[in-house]
């Protein structure tokens, strides 16, 4: 059962390293090769702000899925300890029961 929800864990674990790599791309793309008099003879610093918010946008959708990827896998583990921890009163209430059976 915990094996499950593990690899399920593991499974997801790319999305978060591939927005990154993303993150990577949406930079470079952001940079253009030029040098330093050309970028500032044509940088307008309203479009690199603009840019820059477009970018953070994408990253923050990324990373807002990925977190409810992780949000709903976590849940899971929840439910699944709250249930080991149930067994486990369980299985603790027939140990004391036998052991006053035993002893009479």
């Amino acid at each position: 059962m915990y094996a499950t929800i593990i690899k399920t864990v593991l499974k997801e674990l790319p999305l978060i390293i591939k927005t990154a790599g993303i993150a990577t791309k949406e930079i470079k793309a952001l940079l253009p090769n030029k040098s330093k008099e050309e970028k500032l003879k044509t940088s307008n610093p309203l479009e690199k702000i603009e840019k820059a918010i477009e970018l953070q946008t994408k990253v923050n959708d990324e990373l807002e899925n990925q977190m409810k990827i992780i949000q709903t896998v976590l849940e899971n583990i929840q439910k699944s300890l709250r249930l080991l921890t149930i067994i486990s009163f369980g299985a603790m209430g027939l140990a004391v029961i036998a052991i006053i059976l035993s002893i009479r």
